[in-house]
């Protein structure tokens, strides 16, 4: 799909919500990566493979696995199912929790369903 913002010229590219600036070529001009204590929590939580998970790094992004809410929830945003991969360590920029609509009682567990 061909954005139509790839046609105009800009200084810079603000991306991931402010995570990752590039340059007017696209190069990584400044980024803020997710804190390793934090990344660490976060991986243990993608590999265990509980709720699909997806990871966003510099040039990529990647699923632990996907299902039916995976594949509902990017239809109905226009998405794209993301890779499957493994994370190795590399540096990630924002993360994306695919999670059921819960009723409130499995809410106040949800921290134990991880």
């Amino acid at each position: 799909m061909k954005l139509p913002v790839n046609d105009i010229p800009f200084d810079g590219y603000l991306t991931l919500n402010g995570q990752l600036l590039h340059d007017q070529s696209r190069k990584v001009y400044a980024g803020t990566p997710i804190d390793g204590g934090e990344m660490e929590v976060l991986a243990s939580i993608f590999q265990a493979k509980r709720i699909p998970f997806v990871l966003v790094g510099e040039n990529h992004r990647y699923i632990n696995y996907f299902d039916s809410t995976v594949v509902r929830t990017q239809a109905e945003t226009k998405g794209v199912v993301p890779e499957v991969g493994e994370y190795h360590g590399e540096k990630i920029f924002q993360i994306l929790a695919f999670v059921p609509i819960l009723p409130p009682s499995l809410l106040r567990k949800w921290p134990e369903i991880l």
